[in-house]
């Protein structure tokens, strides 16, 4: 996964200001994330926990921060967007608790959800 997000990176599919991140700690990295900026929305792509780090609540510190991320780099942002597989029940339980919710479009048979960023 970290390699298609670094070529990804590299190649800027769709003209967007693609950013990779590595969830890290105490040095060692424990999963990856895309960021795909474009002009007012920020889409959430390719997240992925090392499956023995899968259960501890690091993926929901990693949206978290990843999310306090985007509102602090990207004043122009409104919303980030992300898709989940419709079985991925477990994923869909981790974008709801942080407030994305589906907004009734798809992409490639996978709906889409958003969220409104909040500015202070």
């Amino acid at each position: 996964m970290a390699l298609v997000i670094l070529a990804k990176a590299y190649v800027r599919p769709g003209d967007l200001d693609w950013e990779p991140l590595a969830v890290i700690s105490d040095a060692s990295v424990l999963g990856v994330v895309a960021l795909a900026h474009a002009d007012g929305y920020t889409e959430l792509l390719h997240l992925a926990i090392d499956t023995t780090r899968q259960g501890q609540g690091i993926g929901l510190a990693a949206v978290s921060l990843v999310l306090a991320h985007v509102a602090a780099s990207r004043p122009g942002c409104q919303e980030v967007r992300l898709t989940v597989h419709p079985d991925n029940t477990r994923a869909q339980r981790l974008y709801r608790s942080v407030g994305f919710s589906p907004n009734g479009a798809m992409r490639e048979n996978e709906p889409i959800w958003t969220l409104t960023l909040q500015r202070r």
